[in-house]
């Protein structure tokens, strides 16, 4: 490495080559982030394996797309109507993450239980331990270890209404999946119909499906863990401006979120658990 030193004005001249003049903007020109194929090659690096899929309860269909927010990008399903009509609070608009990992669970579990009660086959070997269960078992574990393409071969269509979910499987590659013609597989094995809990964060909305004990709210636990925190500094006479300064935000912010703290220990204890309603936000 050979190192130049150079006169503090020659620096300044060589840093400033660089920096375009008033109302102009860098455009890149090649590679996979060139902004003419930007969006197509990120959706081929990171694809929506729910995309073509899902429904809404009003038949419209739920679109992928992503924003950019502190510089990451966050993928979400939305009804169509919110990218071609603008606002709709009917609409709906889920992190895609969330939702995949959620819909991939719905349908191991079903699968899972369908192998126990033997009701894959339309004629069950009830002796067990076929090549069939075994390479399900092996589709249950890619499913939930997030496989993408498995997810989108297995799944047919699905519907999200505010009540419920309905998803259809595709027969040909479950039964291609475990090596056998469609007509073994069981009459209503493709078909899943699961109650469902929504609950609302501003114009996202998280799903709770089925029996199972719903996590508790990550969000909801860290807004309570910093508004304790910050109640306490209050009470020790740090002024709310220096407590923005620390945590990044504005004294608003604070203002409203410290009086989570005053809570009624029964609606923290809720919120702790995972037990608080879905409905309230």
């Amino acid at each position: 490495m050979k190192v130049m030193r150079l006169p503090t004005s020659e620096f300044i001249r060589r840093f400033l080559v660089h920096v375009l003049p008033s109302g102009f903007h860098r455009i890149r020109h090649t590679g996979f982030l060139a902004n003419g194929i930007r969006r197509d090659r990120i959706e081929k690096i990171n694809p929506a394996p729910l995309v073509g899929k899902l429904r809404d309860e009003t038949g419209d269909r739920l679109t992928p797309t992503y924003s950019v927010k502190s510089g990451r990008r966050h993928r979400y399903y939305v009804s169509n109507r919110l990218i071609s009509g603008g606002p709709d609070p009917t609409a709906w608009r889920l992190p895609a993450g969330k939702l995949e990992t959620l819909i991939a669970e719905v349908i191991a579990d079903h699968l899972e239980a369908a192998v126990a009660e033997h009701r894959i086959l339309a004629s069950p070997d009830l002796r067990g331990g076929s090549d069939g269960d075994v390479k399900l078992l092996d589709v249950l574990k890619q499913l939930r270890s997030g496989q993408a393409n498995l997810l989108s071969n297995l799944l047919s269509t699905g519907t999200i209404a505010p009540q419920s979910l309905i998803l259809t499987l595709g027969r040909d590659h479950l039964a291609a999946t475990l090596g056998i013609h469609q007509d073994g597989l069981a009459e209503n094995i493709d078909r899943i119909v699961k109650d469902l809990r929504m609950r609302r964060r501003g114009v996202e909305a998280r799903l709770i499906i089925g029996e199972k004990p719903a996590p508790a709210d990550p969000v909801l636990l860290r807004t309570l863990r910093d508004a304790h925190r910050w109640s306490a500094l209050l009470k020790s006479g740090v002024a709310l401006g220096d407590i923005a300064r620390e945590a990044g935000h504005h004294d608003v912010h604070i203002r409203t979120r410290v009086q989570l703290a005053y809570l009624s220990p029964r609606i923290q204890r809720a919120i702790t658990d995972g037990t608080f309603p879905p409905d309230i936000t």
